[in-house]
């Protein structure tokens, strides 16, 4: 499907709604339900990620998909913070524009900088540290405490004097150490300021402090000459204690197809950061890699598509070439040579997946546009403002040495120059990608279906009071006593089925599927590790070294970090082939029981609502996938009329609100299982590095060659963490069986609360034909004819515009399946 035609679709259902939403007939929950549904389908149903280099033309691309907003600091040598910044559109036009703030706790900071100062702390308290890895140290030290405060900047200081004896290798894989250290001196300074705390409190921020709270010093470099926290006021480094800005603006861009655009800044800048990082990329529906068209191609680029690619999220990347300093000719080479290396390094890349276009032309186009709307033509010709974003347009069309660019200061030129940036061509080829997986979801399932249900409910009710006119109030208590007994049945006949799911096999299966991948990566993780002992220790450490503590730390620290990239990589794709339908074991144990009992409860409830039984009329039982991401609206409007789910790791859900919330906390879940897996490997990593370690030497005092040492390392390695998953299997397959068991028990829960639902509406119907039965017969003959109108002539049209609207996207759909397998 395309944009454009998922665009017209999206409005006409967006249409329906409003119209629906707007029936005073209808009880105010349903109203609410339906305006939700409108605004969710205008603001944020698809998250596209924005990744790339520093200078690259991120921030300029992010402005620029927020209509010419400059919300995200641009210009040459600005440094942006490691945050993660969200836009997206308000729907309403009456709602002020606002940010919101979350800032990382003192677990978070911690984890930015544990990796260079654990070394230190083990030196200081080795009582408290000695046994910790830099993965446990954010829940052993508490910035809220004074004296963990001065510990930190304690073992800052001694990093620092490692760092003046050796400035040029200190650093030498360039992650950003420096940075790390200066940041945790200023964490350790103001944790616990009351400013900082003032702001923490504060719920809104306007979009001008947001500006000046994500951007580094711009003499970050000179005022650290003499190592000073305190040259730096607080709110100068606000940006160290931010997590993730929330920007809600108004923008046509954004509210075009609901998208949510994140600035992904800070990949590998720290282990925070990074996972940081990893999580808006897992979660986002694509990532968009943004590359500098100024040159090729560079290593640092291949790095960061390589650790998208390893956790599983390659099918997300789409590709920008931003055109800078040349012309559009040589831009056209450097695009193809780039593609050409992406490919010889294994990317599965289209052409249609690469696009070239111009950053900064398409931001001028932007803010042109804004003015245009502010201000009448005459007025605008005449705006310096105007002429100088013309000046700038002329500027960068000559560079690109193209012709389609009016050389006139006329409106004409705006809308050339969008032409001419092909920005409108990069986002349509993400959001066409995007469409294709998540329109039936939006349109139908989250979307018309739902919406024509609850109008088939509320012309239910108003059916009831239709008939109660002419009714004798006996009568309607027989029925209503007759309905009690077969709500009663239903629910006993469901309970068996639902209960179905309350089975081990699901969770065995699961656990195997993880833990055979788990096992089966072991081979890789040996090699990579047995090369890197040999290239970074006992090829740079002479013998006389060997035997000391220094060897065995970086022996550790090598083990420990493939242990931690292995893991993190498995998982994540694991996790990533459920969250898209790919996970063969999951659909078997999970989806296709969860459809299978959704159908069964639909049949039973279709025969035990009779003809004559008015009082269930129009009443549905809602349908789930088994996905949950397709399931969101409707679990999340079963769970508001239940109880808070048994397994407080997913009681997230109940809060998460949006399509994209609900596996947001089930992904959650999966980084605090993959947290407890890595710690059950550092308690037992030790004994292996010490066994390593004189292995290594024995072999070294023989003078064994580089082969033949290499493969004892790996064969050594290998039969020591073989031992260590021995060790650990049970622990690790129990972690993923509570993580199955808190899927099946979830649905359960959702199950049951559809069930009861039927039951809830039928006491409130009851109840108002009670309330109608005091009233006279004329004033029951009144409301008869009332709700018979309301019915016939606004809910009814509505209903079945839905369902018809319904069967043309599935059609459409359709076709666009067909087109794609021809």
């Amino acid at each position: 499907m395309l944009p454009q035609t998922y665009e017209t679709l999206r409005n006409e259902l967006i249409g329906l709604l409003e119209n629906a939403a707007a029936i005073d007939a209808v009880k105010a929950q349903t109203r609410d339900l339906l305006s939700s549904i409108c605004r969710k389908a205008l603001e944020n149903q698809f998250e596209i990620v924005i990744a790339g280099e520093f200078q690259g033309g991120k921030s300029t691309t992010f402005n620029s998909l927020c209509n010419g907003r400059e919300l995200s600091p641009v210009g040459s040598g600005i440094k942006t913070s490691g945050c993660i910044v969200t836009a997206e559109n308000i729907s309403d036009p009456g709602e002020p524009e606002t940010a919101q703030i979350k800032w990382r706790t003192s677990e978070e900071l911690v984890s930015g900088f544990s990796d260079i100062l654990l070394p230190h702390l083990k030196l200081l308290e080795p009582g408290r540290f000695k046994n910790l890895s830099a993965l446990e140290l954010s829940s052993q030290i508490d910035l809220k405490k004074d004296g963990d405060r001065k510990l930190a900047a304690r073992a800052a200081e001694l990093e620092w004097d490692i760092w003046k004896k050796n400035k040029s290798g200190y650093d030498p894989l360039q992650k950003g150490l420096l940075d790390i250290l200066r940041c945790a001196a200023l964490i350790a300074r103001y944790y616990a300021d009351d400013f900082l705390e003032n702001m923490r409190q504060k719920k809104n921020f306007a979009l001008e402090e947001i500006r000046k709270m994500i951007v580094f010093p711009q003499d970050w470099e000179d005022r650290w000459a003499f190592y000073n926290p305190d040259r730096f006021k607080l709110e100068e480094i606000l940006f160290i204690f931010i997590s993730r800005i929330r920007i809600r603006i108004h923008s046509e861009n954004l509210g075009r197809l609901g998208s949510v655009l994140a600035d992904c800044p800070g990949l590998f800048a720290g282990r925070w950061d990074t996972e940081t990082a990893k999580e808006a990329m897992f979660q986002a529906d694509a990532i968009l890699y943004l590359f500098d068209g100024s040159k090729t191609l560079k290593m640092s680029d291949l790095r960061v598509l390589e650790f998208i690619r390893k956790n599983g999220m390659e099918y997300k990347l789409f590709f920008g070439c931003n055109m800078r300093t040349h012309t559009l000719a040589d831009s056209i080479r450097i695009l193809d040579a780039s593609i050409s290396s992406l490919k010889n390094s294994g990317f599965k890349i289209k052409k249609g997946d690469a696009v070239l276009f111009h950053a900064l032309l398409a931001f001028l186009a932007s803010k042109g546009e804004k003015l245009l709307k502010e201000n009448p033509e005459p007025v605008l010709l005449s705006e310096p403002q105007f002429m100088k974003i013309c000046k700038s347009i002329q500027r960068q069309a000559a560079v690109l040495d193209i012709n389609d660019i009016s050389q006139d200061c006329t409106l004409d030129i705006i809308k050339s120059a969008r032409n001419a940036s092909r920005i409108d061509s990069l986002i349509q080829m993400v959001e066409k990608s995007v469409i294709s997986r998540k329109a039936r979801s939006i349109l139908i399932e989250n979307g018309a279906r739902l919406a024509a249900n609850c109008l088939l409910e509320a012309e239910g009710a108003l059916q009831l009071r239709e008939d109660n006119a002419s009714k004798k109030e006996y009568d309607f208590r027989v029925q209503a006593a007759e309905v009690e007994t077969s709500l009663r049945k239903f629910r006993g006949n469901c309970a068996g089925i639902i209960h179905r799911l309350d089975t081990l096999t699901a969770d065995e299966a699961i656990a195997d599927d993880i833990w055979n991948r788990l096992e089966s990566a072991l081979p890789q993780l040996c090699d990579k590790t047995a090369d890197r002992i040999y290239n970074e220790v006992i090829k740079k450490l002479s013998l006389s070294l060997l035997a000391k503590k220094k060897f065995q730390d970086k022996i550790s620290s090598i083990i420990k970090s493939e242990i931690d990239e292995c893991f993190s990589e498995t998982i994540n794709t694991w996790a990533a082939e459920i969250k898209d339908g790919y996970n063969t074991v999951y659909n078997k144990e999970i989806v296709r029981p969860v459809r299978q009992i959704s159908r069964e409860l639909k049949t039973i409830w279709n025969a035990s609502v009779l003809s004559e039984m008015n009082l269930l009329t129009g009443i549905e039982l809602p349908e789930f996938s088994g996905y949950l991401e397709m399931d969101s609206v409707s679990i999340l409007r079963e769970l508001e009329s239940g109880h808070a789910l048994e397994n407080i790791r997913y009681n997230a859900l109940l809060a998460a609100g949006g399509v994209t919330g609900i596996f947001t906390a089930a992904s959650g879940v999966l980084i605090a299982v993959y947290m407890l897996i890595t710690r059950l490997f550092w308690i037992r990593i030790t004994a292996v590095v010490v066994f390593l370690v004189n292995i290594i030497l024995m072999f070294l005092t023989k003078g064994m060659i580089e082969k033949s040492l290499k493969q004892e390392i790996r064969q050594k390695l290998f039969s020591a963490l073989n031992t260590l998953f021995f060790e650990i299997k049970d622990d690790v397959r129990n972690e993923f069986r509570n993580f199955s068991k808190g899927i099946r028990r979830f649905y359960i829960q959702v199950f049951e609360s559809a069930v009861n639902r039927p039951g809830q509406i039928f006491e409130e119907r009851k109840l108002q034909a009670e309330t109608d039965f005091r009233k006279s017969r004329k004033q029951r003959l009144d409301i008869a004819q009332n709700a018979k109108k309301t019915r016939e002539e606004q809910i009814m049209p509505l209903r079945i515009a839905l369902q018809d609207y319904t069967k043309k996207v599935e059609n459409e759909l359709a076709e666009t399946r067909l087109k794609t397998c021809l």
